[in-house]
């Protein structure tokens, strides 16, 4: 059970906590925008993985080879430089789930998701 003075003090800096939680909302909402944006986006990285990748399937290995859609499979087929636009976009469209990068991309937003998700909820 609080303390008279604990609950006073409580209510008198309720208002700070409000301001400051909601800085914090601002800043989260900011932060998951900004790796969702990166997360969609062609990056550097990205897109030297998707070329590693295309550079495996191209490659005979020990493992199974990945089903692909036939779309998919027509767009590989044709020399990178010679791709459209829109099959450069409906390859890296393709690939973006299967990205580690972007994977970590999400699951960073994610976890900011969760935060905000508890502030709202005022258990921060």
């Amino acid at each position: 059970m609080k303390t008279f003075r604990a609950l006073a003090l409580s209510i008198l800096l309720a208002p700070l906590a409000a301001a400051d939680d909601s800085a914090r909302i601002q800043k989260l909402r900011a932060e998951i925008a900004a790796l969702e944006a990166k997360a969609n986006a062609n990056t550097p990285e990205f897109e030297e993985e998707l070329h590693a990748w295309q550079g495996e399937l191209a490659q005979p290995g020990d493992r199974a080879p990945r089903a692909l859609p036939e779309r998919i499979a027509r767009i590989l087929a044709i020399e990178p430089s010679e791709r459209t636009a829109k099959q450069r976009t409906e390859l890296a469209n393709y690939f973006r789930p299967l990205s580690k990068t972007v994977a970590r991309l999400r699951a960073e937003a994610a976890a900011k998701r969760k935060e905000l998700a508890a502030i709202k909820a005022g258990t921060r």
